[in-house]
C-alpha cells in the first residue's frame, strides 16, 4: 500500500511539473510575441509621426500656378482656375480650401462636376471636371438687347464667351426667348425631340408663356402655355405626322394649333380642322 502511494505522489508531482514547465514555455512565447509588437508599433509611430512632419512641412511651402493638375478637359487651363476661383499664388497647399474651389468652379464655368483634391506628397492640387454637354443654340432678352448662348440637355444657359470651353451643341436646335423660369420645359422638350416624328428645329417662347415649336414638316406648332399638357402634345404631334396626307405635308407654313391636344387644328391660307381636311 505504501508502495502504491509513493507512485501516486511520484506522478503528480511529475504531472505539476510538466505543467509549471508548459505554463512558463507559453509565459516565454507570449512575452516575445508582445516585446515585437511594442517594437514594431514604436517603428510605426516613428515613422508615421515622421512622414506626417515633413508632408505638413511642404503642405505649407508655397506653390505656383503650374502645380494645378487638370483632369477631365484639354480646354479648361490652369490659369482660367485661378481666375475664376480667385486664388492667388503662391500659396500654401494646406492654405487653400477645395470646397471653396470646387463651388467658384461650378458657379463661373460651364462644368457640370467638379473634384479637388490637394496631393501633399506630389504638392499640387488635382482638379477633376466634367464639362457640360451643349445640346442647342439659344438667345435670350436682356437689359443690353439679345443675348446668343447655348444650353445643355437641362436647359442650364451657356454664354457664348464660355462655348470654346466646350464641345459643339450636339444639334441645330434654336432656342428663342429662353428664360430661367422655363428650364424645366425647355429641357422636357429637348430631351423628348426624338418622339416628334420629324426633327425639332425651333422652340419659341413668348413673354405670354405661350410656346411654339417648329419641325422640319410643320412651320409652326402652338403648344399653348399649359405644360403639363406636353407629352400627350408631342404623341399628337408624332401622330399627325405619321398620318396626316403627304398633299399637306408637302405645303409650306403649315400651323397646327394643338393647345387642346383632344382637338388639334390645321391651318394654312385658310383655316381647317383636321376633320374637314380630310
Amino acid at each position: 500500500m505504501r508502495f502504491s502511494s509513493n507512485n501516486k505522489k511520484q506522478n503528480s508531482s511529475h504531472r505539476t511539473n510538466l505543467h509549471n514547465k508548459r505554463r512558463k514555455k507559453i509565459y516565454i512565447e507570449n512575452s516575445k510575441r508582445n516585446l515585437i509588437m511594442i517594437w514594431r508599433l514604436i517603428i510605426y509611430t516613428i515613422t508615421s509621426t515622421g512622414l506626417i512632419f515633413f508632408l505638413l512641412k511642404d503642405g505649407w511651402k508655397p506653390i505656383y500656378q503650374d502645380r494645378i493638375i487638370i483632369k477631365g478637359s484639354s480646354r479648361i487651363k490652369p490659369e482660367l482656375i485661378t481666375r475664376a476661383s480667385g486664388i492667388s499664388f503662391p500659396k500654401g497647399l494646406l492654405e487653400i480650401n477645395p470646397k471653396l474651389i470646387e463651388k467658384a468652379l461650378l458657379t463661373k464655368l460651364p462644368v457640370e462636376k467638379v473634384s479637388v483634391q490637394r496631393q501633399l506628397i506630389k504638392n499640387t492640387i488635382e482638379i477633376g471636371i466634367e464639362a457640360k454637354e451643349p445640346i442647342a443654340f439659344a438667345n435670350r432678352k436682356t437689359k443690353r438687347g439679345i443675348s446668343q448662348g447655348i444650353i445643355d440637355n437641362k436647359a442650364s444657359w451657356i454664354p457664348m464667351n464660355m462655348a470654346h470651353l466646350l464641345d459643339k451643341p450636339s444639334t441645330n436646335i434654336v432656342v428663342y426667348g429662353w428664360s430661367r423660369g422655363q428650364k424645366k420645359l425647355i429641357s422636357e422638350i429637348l430631351n423628348n425631340r426624338e418622339k416628334f416624328g420629324s426633327p425639332l428645329q425651333k422652340i419659341k417662347l413668348n413673354p405670354n408663356g405661350e410656346v411654339t415649336l417648329s419641325t422640319i414638316e410643320f412651320e409652326n406648332i402652338e403648344l399653348g402655355s399649359n405644360s403639363n399638357q406636353l407629352l400627350i402634345q408631342i404623341k399628337v404631334i408624332n401622330h399627325l405626322s405619321k398620318n396626316l396626307p403627304s398633299k399637306l405635308l408637302d405645303q409650306k407654313d403649315i400651323t397646327i394649333d394643338i393647345r387642346d391636344p383632344s382637338k388639334p387644328e390645321l391651318q394654312n391660307v385658310r383655316s381647317l380642322t383636321i376633320g374637314e381636311s380630310k
